[in-house]
């Protein structure tokens, strides 16, 4: 009776630790229409990372909110005033205090890459994208 316990604890824990080991990012974390992002400054002096490894708990008291912050809001390409511009765009970004001025990107099941950005000044097209994000990441 206690090998077969063991044999099921073993199983168990064997199962869990291949299934949930290692948290994998894929393009199912690209932003979609309607979410924001919000970006916050901090001062990290005095900020140090806690230990490698699996189940570590950090906490960083010291972390000073610097009171500078924006958000960005991602819509369709295809709602955009410049959509003609950024033909393999699958999403674009805007800041909601200046909604003529957009950001666009392109998300492949490989990488999330910003391709360029655009208002009523000026336009940039990057020749070569900046990938944000290579996939699978993990």
């Amino acid at each position: 009776m206690k090998r077969r316990l063991f044999y099921t604890v073993a199983l168990t824990l064997l199962t869990f630790g291949t299934v949930y080991g290692q948290f994998t990012v894929t393009n199912y974390f690209n932003p979609r229409a309607g979410e924001s992002q919000v970006l916050i400054s901090a001062d990290t002096s005095n900020i140090f990372p806690g230990n490698g490894g699996a189940n570590q708990t950090w906490s960083y008291p010291m972390l000073t909110n610097l009171g500078d912050s924006s958000i960005s809001s991602y819509v369709l390409p295809s709602g955009t005033l410049y959509a003609s511009s950024f033909p393999t765009a699958t999403i674009a970004s805007y800041i909601p205090t200046n909604p003529t001025a957009f950001v666009y990107y392109s998300g492949t099941s490989s990488a999330f890459e910003l391709i360029g950005n655009q208002n009523s000044s000026f336009k940039i097209v990057y020749v070569n994208p900046n990938q944000f994000r290579m996939y699978p990441l993990n």
